[in-house]
This record gives structure tokens, C-alpha cells and sequence, in this order.
């Protein structure tokens, strides 16, 4: 009988550390398991912070840019008018050379008593002044 007892001792023993192993592990690996789902939650709240800072600075690079290509446009159209301003005071100005080159190379080509009347009344007569570029 004291080995049966004995045994029986050792054997509910053996039970109850299976027991208190098996209770271990499961509370082991439901720890873990919550342990888990914190950290990927944490990790997906910090990605979508992450992605919400990247959308808002990519979304202020954006307006910026808009902004600085706006202002480069505006900047070139006034450029543009300028030069067209330019242009067409140069061609204004060649034409008026142009126009007293001819005056010149007839007033030579003619009588010399002609030419001093005309050059005097050409000299008397007002020149129309250039209109000065518009910056």
C-alpha cells in the first residue's frame, strides 16, 4: 500500500505541475498574443501619423510650388511686354533713321539751293520725341 500511496502521490504530483504548466503556458501565450496586438497597433497608429506628416508637407511643397510657378509666369508675361515695348520703339527709332538717310540722300541728289531750304525747314520743323520703355 505505501507504493500505491506513493505512487499515487508522485502521479497527482505529476498532475498537478502538468496542470499548472499547461495553465502557464496558455497564459503565456495569450500574453504574448496581446503583446502582439499592442505593439502592430501602436505600429499602425505611428504609420498613419507618419503618413498624414508626409501628406500635409507634400501637400504644402505642392502649394508652394504652384505659388512660385505662378509668380514665374506672371514674371515672364511682363518680360514678354517689355520686350515686345522694346522692340517696336527700336523699329520706331530705325524707321525715323531710315526716313532721314532718304531726306539726306535726296537733299544731296538735288539742286544745291533746293537743299539748303529744305534742310533749314526740315531742321525748323519738330521732331517727335521717343516715348521712353515703360519698365
Amino acid at each position: 500500500n505505501k507504493k500505491q500511496r506513493a505512487r499515487a502521490i508522485k502521479a497527482a504530483a505529476m498532475e498537478q505541475r502538468h496542470v499548472a504548466r499547461s495553465a502557464m503556458r496558455l497564459w503565456r501565450d495569450g500574453a504574448a498574443e496581446s503583446l502582439r496586438l499592442r505593439t502592430a497597433r501602436r505600429a499602425a497608429e505611428q504609420l498613419e501619423n507618419v503618413q498624414a506628416t508626409l501628406t500635409r508637407q507634400h501637400l504644402a511643397q505642392v502649394a508652394q510650388l504652384q505659388h512660385e510657378n505662378e509668380a514665374l509666369r506672371k514674371s515672364l508675361a511682363q518680360q514678354e511686354a517689355m520686350r515686345e515695348t522694346m522692340q517696336e520703339h527700336m523699329k520706331q527709332a530705325f524707321m525715323r533713321g531710315v526716313c532721314a538717310l532718304n531726306i539726306e540722300a535726296m537733299a544731296v541728289m538735288k539742286h544745291p539751293d533746293q537743299v539748303t531750304s529744305e534742310i533749314e525747314t526740315e531742321a525748323l520743323a519738330p521732331q517727335p520725341m521717343p516715348a521712353p520703355p515703360k519698365p
